[in-house]
Protein backbone atom coordinates (compact mmCIF):
# COMPACT_ATOMS: atom_id res chain seq x y z
CA UNK A 1 0.00 0.00 0.00
CA UNK A 2 2.81 2.10 0.34
CA UNK A 3 4.20 1.95 -3.07
CA UNK A 4 0.73 2.76 -4.68
CA UNK A 5 0.51 5.76 -1.79
CA UNK A 6 3.66 7.10 -3.06
CA UNK A 7 2.86 6.48 -6.67
CA UNK A 8 -0.19 8.45 -6.78
CA UNK A 9 1.35 11.25 -4.88
CA UNK A 10 4.06 11.26 -7.40
CA UNK A 11 1.82 10.98 -10.23
CA UNK A 12 -0.68 14.33 -8.59
CA UNK A 13 2.64 16.49 -7.79
CA UNK A 14 5.20 15.60 -10.49
CA UNK A 15 7.95 18.30 -9.87
CA UNK A 16 5.51 21.19 -9.14
CA UNK A 17 6.21 24.10 -6.55
CA UNK A 18 3.37 24.04 -4.12
CA UNK A 19 1.68 25.44 -1.14
CA UNK A 20 0.79 24.11 1.83
CA UNK A 21 -2.70 24.11 0.78
CA UNK A 22 -2.06 22.61 -2.84
CA UNK A 23 -0.07 19.59 -0.95
CA UNK A 24 -3.07 18.89 1.30
CA UNK A 25 -5.32 18.75 -1.65
CA UNK A 26 -2.68 16.45 -3.32
CA UNK A 27 -2.67 13.99 -0.53
CA UNK A 28 -6.01 13.68 -0.13
CA UNK A 29 -6.75 12.97 -3.55
CA UNK A 30 -4.22 10.24 -3.18
CA UNK A 31 -6.16 9.20 -0.29
CA UNK A 32 -9.18 8.88 -2.22
CA UNK A 33 -7.65 6.51 -4.93
CA UNK A 34 -6.99 4.32 -2.89
CA UNK A 35 -9.58 4.20 -0.58
CA UNK A 36 -11.34 3.64 -3.76
CA UNK A 37 -9.63 0.58 -5.03
CA UNK A 38 -12.52 -2.81 -5.25
CA UNK A 39 -11.53 -5.32 -1.93
CA UNK A 40 -11.96 -8.23 -4.46
CA UNK A 41 -11.53 -9.11 -8.25
CA UNK A 42 -14.02 -7.00 -10.06
CA UNK A 43 -15.64 -8.83 -13.18
CA UNK A 44 -16.28 -6.74 -16.26
CA UNK A 45 -19.61 -7.52 -16.29
CA UNK A 46 -21.96 -4.35 -16.03
CA UNK A 47 -24.65 -6.83 -14.30
CA UNK A 48 -22.56 -7.59 -11.75
CA UNK A 49 -23.10 -5.51 -8.08
CA UNK A 50 -20.49 -3.37 -6.81
CA UNK A 51 -17.71 -4.33 -5.28
CA UNK A 52 -16.54 -3.19 -1.48
CA UNK A 53 -14.67 -0.72 -0.98
CA UNK A 54 -12.24 0.75 2.15
CA UNK A 55 -14.36 4.14 1.12
CA UNK A 56 -17.40 2.16 1.83
CA UNK A 57 -16.60 1.18 5.55
CA UNK A 58 -15.45 4.44 5.61
CA UNK A 59 -18.23 6.71 5.15
CA UNK A 60 -21.24 3.95 5.61
CA UNK A 61 -22.19 4.05 2.04
CA UNK A 62 -22.62 3.71 -1.00
CA UNK A 63 -21.09 6.46 -3.08
CA UNK A 64 -23.41 8.57 -5.64
CA UNK A 65 -21.15 7.00 -8.51
CA UNK A 66 -21.60 3.57 -7.41
CA UNK A 67 -25.84 3.14 -6.95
Amino acid sequence: MFKAAKRSVYGILGNADMTDEELMTAFVSAEALINSRPLKYQSASRCDITPLTPSHFLHGELSLEDE
